[in-house]
């Protein structure tokens, strides 16, 4: 079984289906790893969460930012739809199904010494604590704590750990982490307004996966940071998946035993 992690999609279905024949995807027998970010920017949102619903054997989709966006819309967290390109999804007769995906997507994934996340973690969470943290925020996603987590992560943007605002706020710092990092603070915390390359990078932030124990024996592969690129210049720890496809870069793929990368360029219809 060969095991593939896809960058993110943003609705470019069509890119997405040509990169899964160039790939020589076989459904059912190979597994899917999506990074993230399957809707909002691109033209077809619609068509990829079907899909992925229609797809459902070997097939595992991380939650992005920007299916939190959705979500946060669907349950009224928001008022104004900021991607109007999604306004099919809503009108659609699997609106229900949409929303339940959504809110059962995995936010880390874990396959031997692969770590599968849709942007970063924070320096000073061990291993355990990052998988406890994914569990304990993916169990309150799918429970009634889902309206109060996602408010916290979409009025307050946690930064930081801080145990005196309780656990809703704590849950939203997780999510906030893995849906939104890519640079760390001199002080261990959240920067969440850079998101240029990496070469630009502020002499005060730094990229978080710089920031690992070399010791710890993980790979982590994500998405998220469009400007950043391919991860694999000198850096062992770390695969960036996210390159710019939405924005007319090309839609990622890599195949995890061989790290064979597959690129598709974005399609005119997307």
């Amino acid at each position: 079984m060969r095991v593939f992690a896809v960058g993110d999609i943003h609705g470019c279905y069509y890119t997405f289906c040509e990169l899964l024949k160039k790939m020589e995807y076989q459904y059912g027998v190979d597994k899917l790893i999506l990074l993230g970010d399957l809707v909002n920017k691109g033209a077809n949102s619609k068509k990829v969460l079907e899909w992925v619903l229609d797809h459902p054997v070997k097939v595992t989709s991380l939650m992005g930012n920007h299916d939190l966006h959705l979500l946060c819309y669907v349950l009224g967290i928001t008022k104004k739809l900021k991607f109007p390109e999604t306004k099919d999804i809503l009108d659609s007769s699997r609106k229900n199904e949409f929303e339940g995906f959504i809110k059962s997507q995995k936010l880390l994934i874990k396959m031997k010494n692969d770590f599968f996340i849709h942007a970063g973690v924070l320096p000073n969470w061990s291993l355990k604590e990052l998988q406890n943290r994914a569990t304990d925020c993916e169990q309150a996603l799918s429970s009634d704590l889902v309206f109060d987590v996602l408010k916290s992560w979409k009025k307050d943007k946690p930064k930081k750990e801080e145990p005196e605002k309780g656990r809703v706020y704590d849950l939203a710092l997780t999510l906030s982490v893995l849906t939104r990092a890519r640079t760390i603070d001199k002080n261990g915390h959240l920067n969440l307004k850079y998101w240029d390359s990496v070469e630009n990078t502020p002499d005060h932030l730094t990229p978080w996966y710089l920031l690992r124990n070399e010791s710890e024996k993980a790979r982590f592969i994500f998405g998220h940071w469009a400007m950043h690129g391919k991860v694999n210049k000198g850096v062992k720890n770390a695969i960036a998946l996210d390159t710019g496809c939405v924005y007319g870069g090309v839609l990622t793929a890599i195949e995890l035993e061989s790290n064979q990368v597959y690129e598709q360029s974005l399609s005119i219809k997307d």
